[in-house]
């Protein structure tokens, strides 16, 4: 279930992810935006093109971002 698989990500990446994110803005709010995009986005992917290289793929959204 798609559900399931974002919250166990975000379970598993949000602190980093928000470290990285804010390391890189200077801004905890713009990080914290940043990290809540790369999870929307997450939302629309293929559970199964992402799930293998799920931690490279929120890094490189977040990067993007």
């Amino acid at each position: 279930m798609r559900a399931d698989f974002v919250r166990a990500a975000l379970d598993r990446h949000e602190r980093s992810l928000l470290g990285y994110a804010n390391r890189i803005t200077g801004d905890l709010d713009a990080a914290r935006d940043v990290v809540q995009e790369a999870f929307v986005r997450l939302w629309s992917q293929d559970e199964s093109a992402v799930s293998a290289r799920l931690g490279e793929w929120l890094f490189t959204v977040c990067r993007n971002l």
